[in-house]
């Protein structure tokens, strides 16, 4: 067998694991309604994971209240009932359900209070998210544990196999009472080591396992390190202590760039987080270790179990991105895998390359092909072309490819060239391959027109010709030695030593790394604020990786008036307030929300508080008054929200910009396909033909249009 280590059982204690594929917590697009969710997670089990992590509901807390971090109320029989149907499922294909704890913390308060806040290094993803909240009252935290028991005991009547505890990030009450930096507590939970921070979390997983019994697992979802706190050794200490309560260990890097990584700082043949999980085994912790981030290459995976440095994985965009994951695996093809993108668009379970994900409970309702096996011709050869023609000859079409230059791969072929971009060559080589594989035949170096397409016999023509790029509307920007961004790539040996950037988006920002990289000084220029990122999972990595390159620098607010060959001309906008692109997020987990369900009878164990009236599970942060204290305003709570800015009215300058070099990256518009409408019975457009977005829009335009065939 090829993948002999990956596919072995793993055995904990009396409970059999049936692979090394771990699904870390992931939530389907219908999380709200648990019951559209059974598809999605019965899919993570069926295409592999042994392990599935199921994001649930809240049940109420001690004090009668809902999470705010729940979709749903876990006390409504409804809810109950559907998320036992979710765990039939998964068990229907040999796996093993985790229900995810996030909602039992309370939000509005800390591990401690925390005097010297203002000294706490916080420069990751979630730094927003975390604000100096009062520290928790001991009595709080003693219903907190209770929170814990009874969720898990509710949870395993419902049929799960365990839990999964979430501590990384500083995300939380549990990961915070680990930090020395954090935790300043002076009781029982607090100290200056971490035998004495780790009092709180050993007791919750042992009343857990008291309660629950040792066969129920736990889950540990944990930061190996954190920035100026724990250390690795602190942290491999830890582990230690956890012999016995704690299962599985999935590590998770201190910051959330270096989990949900991406190509500016995943390294594929050794990611971040497997070190840690290399010097969990070789300190011989009884207990089983899972890194995740960036785990997808099967032989790659194969390696590190073969070699000892990890017992198993833990993945979930890897289970997202490929429908046949395991099949593609088990058969020793782990070649054919669709490559992940590494762009984070499954938060939310939808997939830029994988059509089908997000959409498993509705795929028999979305589209309704004739059935009839049809001759499609497909005019170029990029993103949505290459996806389209894969669709189609997997639904029994014959298919041809009009390609008018020399190779495949469209817009796709600039990765070649650009280092931080290897995901975005690894997608374009698979689908060259799997075309050529597929049975499609491909005519390189062959223009499409309606008249050589008039007489060929189609049945459909899809139209994939693309985009091309725009200049801005401003003085000497059509001068032909002014380049455009899509060109610098492969020639920048032909570029001067000083070039300016005239654009901040996805393609400008990347055309002036690149060259910078390269060795050109490059200044970036762009209208509005500049944003270094698009998924604020992994904000901090893309925005390190552009910090720490010298020759980069960028000037924001900055209008473009005039352009020549070698200056720049622009109109700057002075003392323009930054905004903090994580506050986006921090608001999305604090806005407004419908009220849930009322609160049903109280079923709990002996021992617990009555529960209080119907509870708003969303207005902890605005109008909860709780016994530890309302949360803070000001400088120790959450940023204020962005005022809207006039920008006419702030002050203005003008700056004149000398270089060696020009680039302008102006935006896309749709080539013009209409020729080829009329030529076959049927006709459509795909991909930049119709809107120039994405790589997403590509896949999805290219399969809504291939199964309405």
């Amino acid at each position: 067998m090829k993948y002999e280590h990956l596919l072995s059982p793993l055995k904990i204690g009396n409970v059999t694991l049936k692979n090394r594929i771990l699904g870390s917590k992931c939530v389907s697009s219908d999380n709200q309604e648990p019951m559209l969710s059974g598809p999605f997670y019965e899919h993570l089990a069926r295409n592999g994971a042994a392990w599935v992590c199921v994001g649930v509901g809240a049940y109420p807390d001690c004090e009668g209240n809902y999470s705010k971090m729940a979709p749903c109320h876990m006390d409504d029989p409804k809810a109950m009932e559907d998320y036992r149907g979710i765990v039939e499922r998964i068990h229907k294909h040999g796996s093993l359900a985790s229900a995810s704890l996030m909602a039992v913390e309370p939000q509005n308060v800390n591990i401690s209070d925390t005097p010297n806040w203002d000294e706490i290094p916080m420069t990751g993803d979630y730094s927003a998210n975390l604000f100096n909240k009062p520290g928790i009252s001991a009595e709080r935290l003693e219903g907190m544990i209770q929170d814990f028991v009874h969720a898990s005991v509710e949870l395993q009547k419902l049929g799960f196999d365990g839990v999964t505890i979430y501590a990384s990030y500083r995300g939380g009450i549990l990961a915070c009472s680990l930090s020395p930096l954090l935790n300043q507590r002076t009781d029982k939970y607090g100290g200056p080591t971490m035998a004495d921070r780790a009092t709180l979390t050993l007791e919750v997983f042992r009343r857990i396992k008291e309660a629950c019994g040792q066969d129920f697992l736990i889950e540990m979802q944990i930061s190996a390190t954190e920035e100026g706190g724990y250390t690795q050794e602190d942290w491999l200490d830890y582990c230690q202590l956890c012999e016995g309560l704690v299962d599985i260990f999935q590590i998770r890097g201190w910051d959330g760039s270096f989990t949900h990584v991406n190509s500016h700082n995943l390294v594929k043949e050794n990611p971040y987080n497997l070190q840690f999980a290399e010097a969990f085994k070789k300190r011989g912790i009884k207990a089983v270790v899972s890194p995740v981030g960036g785990f997808r290459d099967p032989d790659l995976i194969e390696k590190f179990i073969a070699e000892g440095k990890t017992d198993c994985v833990s993945v979930a965009r890897a289970l997202i991105c490929d429908e046949h994951y395991i099949d593609k695996i088990q058969a020793g093809d782990g070649e054919d895998l669709t490559p992940c993108l590494l762009c984070n668009a499954c938060h939310g379970s939808f997939c830029a390359v994988n059509p089908y994900a997000g959409y498993h409970h509705m795929l028999d309702r979305m589209f309704t092909p004739s059935g009839r096996k049809k001759n499609v011709a497909i005019v170029g050869g990029g993103p949505a072309g290459l996806r389209a023609a894969l669709f189609a000859v997997e639904q029994g079409h014959t298919v041809t490819v009009y390609e008018a230059s020399d190779k495949l791969g469209g817009q796709l072929k600039f990765a070649d060239h650009v280092s931080f971009k290897w995901n975005l060559k690894d997608y374009k080589d698979w689908m060259v391959r799997e075309v050529m594989k597929s049975g499609a035949t491909v005519l390189l170096n062959t223009p499409a027109t309606p008249e050589l397409l008039r007489d060929k016999g189609y049945d459909v023509i899809i139209a994939a010709m693309g985009s091309t790029a725009k200049r801005i509307p401003v003085q000497g920007a059509d001068d032909p030695k002014v380049w455009l961004a899509e060109d610098v790539f492969g020639r920048e040996a032909e570029l001067g030593h000083k070039v300016v950037v005239i654009g901040g988006g996805d393609t400008g920002r990347e055309a002036a790394l690149y060259l910078a990289k390269a060795g050109h000084e490059t200044v970036m220029v762009t209208r509005g604020d500049v944003m270094l990122f698009d998924d604020p999972h992994s904000k901090r990595a893309t925005e390190l990786d552009y910090e720490n390159e010298p020759n980069f620098s960028y000037i924001d607010n900055a209008k473009t008036v005039a352009v020549t060959p070698n200056s720049v001309t622009l109109d700057v906008t002075l003392n323009v307030p930054k905004y903090d692109g994580d506050f986006g997020m921090m608001l999305m987990m604090m806005g407004d929300h419908d009220e849930g369900p009322e609160v049903m009878p109280d079923s709990r164990p002996e021992g617990f508080p009555p529960h209080a009236a119907p509870f708003d599970p969303h207005a902890e942060f605005a109008d909860a008054e709780i016994k530890d204290g309302p949360a803070p305003e000001g400088p120790g709570g959450p940023p204020p929200m962005p005022e809207p800015v006039d920008k006419s009215k702030l002050p203005h300058e003008t700056r004149v910009i000398d270089c060696d070099t020009v680039v302008i990256s102006g935006g896309r518009k749709s080539v013009d396909a209409s020729a080829f409408e009329g030529i076959a019975p049927e006709f459509c457009v795909i991909g930049d033909n119709v809107l120039p977005k994405n790589i997403k829009f590509c896949t999805q335009s290219a399969f809504a249009a291939v199964m309405q065939l």
